[in-house]
């Protein structure tokens, strides 16, 4: 027999997505982002682009200087990996809410255009208290 599905909260579906603060004695953002990564059981590619942005971004803060943008095709050479692979890698991690990118634009055609350039690695509040708790 199978058990029912449940469905999440509108709350519950919000904290698991809303980005979390460092708090006070918490290791660098960037070391527990890396170790979430690990632990993810994300496709081997999807991980290979997220630790090839983290080498970009503050170890402390996880922010990506303004002055250096990565970029589809900086990645793609960097990784080794198709842009067509490394822009599916970068909407998993979007879905994740794992980086942050400014808002999509829209071209004239009204569809919305992926920003190019990731401003910083995120977590959202439900995995720092998974990480905070190991």
């Amino acid at each position: 027999m199978t058990s029912p599905l449940t469905v999440p909260t509108v709350s519950a579906l919000v904290r698991m997505t809303a980005l979390g603060r460092q708090a006070a004695g918490d290791p660098p953002i960037r070391a527990m982002w890396e170790a979430y990564i690990r632990r993810s059981g994300m496709a081997s590619a999807h991980r290979l682009v997220a630790y090839t942005i983290a080498t970009h971004a503050s170890y402390v803060t996880g922010e990506i200087p303004e002055d250096a943008p990565v970029a589809v095709e900086d990645l793609a050479v960097q990784t080794g990996l198709d842009p067509a692979r490394v822009r599916v890698a970068l909407a998993a991690l979007e879905m994740r809410c794992l980086i942050k990118s400014p808002p999509r634009s829209r071209g004239s055609d009204g569809r919305a255009h992926p920003s190019s350039r990731i401003t910083r690695l995120v977590l959202p509040t439900a995995i720092l208290d998974r990480l905070r708790g190991a």
